[in-house]
């Protein structure tokens, strides 16, 4: 259950990221109205989600560990198939690697799905 946790406060932290990102771009704002704007409220429609997601892996649900887990499985089978079919070489590898690792929270929240409670 720790693993789980641990899961969520990274959502938290990313979510954190990405509020501090758009704040630091409304200072921009001014200079490049259209789209700044549009930029920013991208990211705080993504900022939610992630809260919601983190809030619901901190609780244990396992509603949130689906769609964490179905979220980085397509995320890492789309850098891995894409990076197989249209990179050069040694930047397959990488990207191969860096797929590998968004596969991570996957196998944490499926290796500690008896750990959690209800949907």
């Amino acid at each position: 259950m720790p693993a789980v946790r641990a899961v969520g406060c990274l959502l938290f932290i990313l979510a954190a990221i990405f509020a501090l990102f758009d704040l630091a771009c409304w200072r921009i704002i001014s200079q490049n109205r259209h789209i700044l704007r549009s930029l920013s409220i991208l990211i705080a429609t993504m900022c939610l989600p992630l809260c919601l997601l983190g809030i619901g892996l901190l609780y244990g649900r396992k509603s949130a560990a689906i769609i964490v887990t179905l979220g980085s499985i397509a995320s890492a089978l789309c850098l891995i198939i894409g990076s197989i079919i249209s990179v050069p070489l040694p930047w397959t590898l990488i990207n191969i690697i860096f797929g590998g690792g968004m596969l991570i929270p996957a196998i944490v929240l499926l290796g500690n799905w008896r750990y959690l409670k209800g949907w």
